[in-house]
C-alpha cells in the first residue's frame, strides 16, 4: 500500500469521525430543544391546571356557603362537570 493511499485512507476516516460527531452534535442540541419546548408548553398547562382546581373549589364553597344559590345549582353543576372534563383533558396531555 503506497503512502498516498494510506494519507486519503485516514483522511476518509478522519472526515467519517467528524462528520459523525457533527451529527451526534446536531442530534443533541435537537433533543436539548425538545426538552426546553415541553418543558415551555407543560408550565401554561400546569398553571391552567390549578386555575381550573380553583374555579371548582370556589364554585362548590359558594354553593355550600350561600343557600340562595340554589336556583343556580344546575349551572354550578354544569360548570363544575365542565371543569372536570377539562381537568381529565390536560391530565391526559401532561401524562
Amino acid at each position: 500500500m503506497s503512502s498516498l493511499s494510506l494519507r486519503v485512507t485516514l483522511s476518509y476516516r478522519n472526515s467519517n469521525n467528524l462528520l459523525l460527531l457533527l451529527l451526534q452534535s446536531i442530534i443533541t442540541i435537537m433533543q436539548l430543544s425538545l426538552i426546553t419546548l415541553l418543558l415551555l408548553l407543560k408550565a401554561p398547562l400546569l398553571f391552567l391546571k390549578m386555575t381550573l382546581i380553583r374555579r371548582v373549589l370556589r364554585e362548590r364553597r359558594s354553593f355550600l356557603e350561600f343557600p340562595w344559590l340554589l336556583p343556580r345549582r344546575d349551572h354550578i353543576i354544569s360548570q363544575i362537570k365542565v371543569a372536570k372534563l377539562d381537568l381529565c383533558w390536560i391530565s391526559q396531555i401532561l401524562d
